[in-house]
């Protein structure tokens, strides 16, 4: 494992792959955190008059942007990861340490699921309110970002569910008045 070290552009992509997988696990732990808030909490957010809480209500007004948004992310970093891991087990392969190479890609997947999406999200659904807030203002900066390439996304979502699934109809909100009935 000494030869993961020796090489700085190893080195660099050891340490971009350590930045993605922040990246991930920001973007697992606040969208458990933003849609695990209860009606209840998001109501307490709505009458509060902090910054960040009125950021969450305004993301989570549109949800379906905000998913797209953060899956959007999440993929684009995770697949980032991946490839900066095969890189590095390439050239570790191609060095001659083909068992190391084939470890590095185990113990880089294992962080990944672990790191970048169980613990985050673990997290998230405990301390939801207030990582929430932690997350409002740079998880609202990615979703504009996104949002100049939500119409590709939109359209080519509309095209599939057409093909796949043409009878498919949304479902009607229960409303209270319902159950009552």
């Amino acid at each position: 494992m000494q030869a993961l070290f020796e090489n700085p552009d190893t080195l660099f992509l050891m340490s971009a792959m350590l930045c993605l997988l922040i990246g991930s696990g920001f973007f697992s732990a606040s969208e458990t955190a933003l849609f695990f808030l209860s009606t209840d909490e998001i109501q307490a957010f709505q009458q509060n008059d902090r910054h960040s809480e009125q950021v969450i209500v305004a993301l989570l007004q549109q949800p379906d942007r905000l998913l797209t948004a953060v899956l959007f992310w999440n993929l684009l970093i995770n697949l980032t990861f991946f490839a900066c891991g095969v890189v590095i087990s390439g050239q570790l392969a191609a060095d001659g340490h083909r068992a190391a190479a084939g470890v590095f890609g185990v113990v880089s997947l294992g962080m990944m699921i672990v790191f970048g999406e169980v613990l985050p999200k673990s997290c998230a659904v405990i301390f939801r309110q207030s990582l929430a807030r932690v997350v409002s203002f740079p998880l609202a900066f990615a979703v504009q970002l996104f949002d100049p390439l939500a119409p590709t996304f939109e359209s080519v979502t509309r095209s599939l569910r057409r093909v796949f699934w043409p009878d498919i109809k949304r479902e009607q909100f229960l409303h209270s008045e319902d159950l009552e009935r």
